[in-house]
């Protein structure tokens, strides 16, 4: 019994990293910053740790198929819920500071006025 949660674990640890990754990752800002100008649902959806985590972690359970020994809904919320508090400890151990905000801001400031030129 123990064993049939060892693939949610591992899911949980998958999708908290690919959910911080998709939301916090410098490599996908264009990508969400793209995203928010379209539409406020998927902007927000994609700078929200949490609200992606559930999007990764429904595609990790269903690729490892970890579900089988526990039912859908209960491995997916599992999931969830562990790569919840995986996400919260990795934001708490390295938290934004006053010039990481400061840089953000520029950034989007600069990402605002190269977009004006093409439009």
């Amino acid at each position: 019994m123990l064993w049939d949660f060892v693939p949610l674990i591992t899911a949980s640890f998958a999708s908290a990293a690919l959910a911080l990754t998709i939301t916090k990752g410098s490599i996908f800002w264009p990508l969400r910053s793209w995203l928010a100008q379209k539409s406020k649902l998927l902007g927000h959806s994609f700078g929200c740790a949490f609200c992606m985590l559930h999007w990764t972690a429904l595609v990790f359970v269903l690729l490892t198929k970890a579900y089988v020994a526990v039912g859908f809904f209960v491995a997916w919320f599992f999931v969830v819920g562990l790569g919840f508090l995986i996400v919260s400890a990795i934001l708490a151990l390295n938290p934004m500071d006053g010039n990481e905000r400061q840089n953000l801001i520029y950034l989007v400031h600069e990402l605002k006025k190269r977009l004006e030129k093409y439009e």
